[in-house]
């Protein structure tokens, strides 16, 4: 039976940002299989380092409109859109769920793999505020993990049809549930973020180059590890999203391996130490984050 895990050991999860200045109902396929949620990620102990302070430059917030509705604007039209796009690929994965029997195609392995929600990550302003950033990232984690909740009809496509009593077909519904949940609290998800953004005030929207925007990038990494990293298929959506705590500083590694600082739950990052990543800026491209686990 052919299974392509799609992770590494060592680094699980790489994202670029570049990161700048209404959905209905239910759109998760057929999950009437009870299913264990996946997103666990493995930590790495670390030595905690220390926080150097920001080094990027910075850009004026440029609106004229009081409050960060502005500011999102654009970011909600792209999740719009990204829930859209993720509906209409549940809707073909669908077509190939019968009652008897699961036959994961070719054409829905083409939808699963083209399906990408990473724009939704470029479209959180750098510096956006605390508690609005995480309702943001929420979202992301939305439909990262209604995404990953796919990603077993790419692994078994052209293996025939699948008994839905078989172990593959229990596998394929027990990843699907994972996104059943997610999409549909989106519609009340959105329309949280969109109130929380009206009532905060208009900040100042960093620089891509900055550590406020890696920042961005790097808590997006760990969204995308919690969904998909070491064999996971989806299942970290966290509401009213995910509280990530991002301590910079040199982390060792192995060899001449050092890594540029640890990102984990706000909660407990200082007990457990976090997972290590890399961060680097490149001109035109943005932040490339890895995060080291698995």
């Amino acid at each position: 039976m052919r299974r392509t895990f799609r992770t590494t050991a060592a680094v699980c999860a790489v994202l670029v940002v570049a990161a700048c200045g209404t959905g209905s109902g239910p759109a998760g396929p057929d999950t009437s299989a009870t299913g264990s949620f996946g997103g666990t990620t493995s930590t790495a102990p670390t030595t905690p380092p220390t926080t150097p302070p920001d080094a990027g430059p910075t850009t004026a917030a440029t609106t004229a409109t009081p409050g960060a509705s502005a500011q999102l604007a654009r970011f909600f039209r792209v999740v719009v859109a990204a829930d859209a796009r993720v509906r209409a690929v549940a809707r073909r994965v669908n077509q190939d769920i019968g009652t008897d029997v699961i036959d994961p195609s070719a054409a829905a392995d083409r939808a699963v793999t083209r399906l990408d929600v990473t724009d939704v990550a470029r479209a959180i302003p750098a510096g956006t505020p605390v508690e609005l950033q995480r309702s943001a990232l929420g979202l992301y984690a939305n439909l990262v993990s209604r995404r990953s909740s796919l990603v077993r009809f790419t692994e078994y496509s052209g293996n025939g049809p699948l008994p839905r009593t078989s172990e593959e077909a229990r596998d394929i519904l027990g990843c699907l549930r994972n996104g059943a949940t997610p999409a549909a609290n989106f519609a009340a998800d959105l329309a949280a973020a969109r109130r929380l953004a009206a009532r905060t005030p208009a900040f100042v929207v960093r620089a891509p180059s900055s550590r406020a925007a890696a920042d961005v990038a790097i808590r997006a990494a760990y969204v995308d590890i919690a969904n998909g990293g070491c064999d996971t298929c989806g299942g970290y959506a966290p509401r009213p999203g995910p509280s990530l705590r991002v301590v910079w500083g040199e982390v060792p590694g192995w060899d001449d391996v050092t890594f540029d600082g640890r990102v984990g739950p706000a909660s407990t990052i200082d007990e457990l130490g976090g997972i290590a990543f890399t961060a680097r800026y490149r001109q035109g491209t943005g932040w490339r984050v890895e995060l080291n686990a698995c």
